[in-house]
């Protein structure tokens, strides 16, 4: 008499290069006094076996798997005088791809940051997930977006906010481990900048708005030089609820430009500025 297959086969754990599986048998239907697990990856013909001499062992572990391929696994019963199952309790288990490569998150401008990976050549994957969170305001992370490019531009960021940014491989339905990225946008420049002559006839004061809806910023850059020439001298304010600067050891009669940019994480500076011409007295 041929012996029953077993009544049910589980996945019981994956990596990128293992699949565990376990399994059930009915001894009061079928008897067997071991077991023979088939796998060869799926639609190949050519099987490779391990052989498992107890009928109490009910697992295995099948090793040196590719990443991201999927296998068909069968799992035999064998009587004590080696009679096989006619057939096999069987499933197709997808081991875990590996994770992407290089990846990069450049910001662009102050609302768009261009994320980009590369796929490990070492393994297979179908497509891709990337997710993002505003790090500086400690935000919920976005809805998980599938992709089959290894590109992405994601826009309506906020200016001057640090983002960060997962992109995990994905081979039917199996993820990888996930990379990580931050990317800091640029911060909008203030906004009604003036400039006014002091009693003293070296020194200006520098003052401006900041809206905090629109932008986040550390601190400010000012940048002021003799209208006309190219050399630009700069000052920092330290915080940015500071919203005015004296400028001093000017030239009096000369004609001034000044530009003040916004400053944020990690010293990012806006790629514009706001600019005010000023004649010291």
């Amino acid at each position: 008499m041929y012996p029953l297959p077993p009544t049910s086969v589980t996945v019981t754990g994956r990596t990128t290069n293992t699949v565990s599986i376990s399994w059930e048998h009915d001894s009061t239907k079928s008897y067997c006094e071991k077991w023979k697990v088939e796998y060869t990856e799926k639609d190949k013909t050519q099987m490779k076996t391990i052989p498992i001499d107890s009928v109490d062992v009910k697992s295995v572990t099948i090793p040196s798997l590719a990443p991201g391929r999927t296998y068909t696994i069968k799992v035999f019963a064998i009587t004590s005088d080696g009679v096989v199952s006619k057939t096999a309790k069987e499933l197709d288990v997808t081991t875990k791809p590996l994770a992407v490569t290089a990846l990069e998150a450049v910001a662009k401008d102050d609302s768009k940051v261009d994320v980009s990976w590369s796929p490990n050549t070492a393994s297979t994957q179908d497509n891709y997930q990337l997710r993002y969170r505003d790090d500086t305001k400690q935000t919920a992370w976005s809805e998980v977006v599938s992709l089959t490019d290894k590109k992405q531009t994601v826009t309506g960021l906020f200016p001057g906010d640090q983002y960060t940014f997962e992109v995990k491989a994905v081979s039917h339905s199996q993820t990888s481990a996930v990379k990580t990225k931050t990317a800091v946008l640029y911060p909008l420049p203030p906004t009604k900048v003036t400039a006014k002559t002091m009693t003293e006839t070296d020194r200006v004061t520098v003052s401006w708005e900041y809206d905090t809806s629109q932008s986040y910023c550390e601190k400010w850059r000012v940048n002021y030089t003799v209208k006309g020439f190219a050399h630009k001298t700069h000052k920092y304010t330290s915080l940015a609820n500071e919203l005015e600067i004296v400028i001093d050891k000017l030239q009096a009669g000369q004609h001034y430009t000044i530009s003040v940019y916004g400053v944020t994480i990690g010293g990012v500076v806006s790629k514009t500025s706001v600019d005010t011409d000023v004649t010291v007295s």
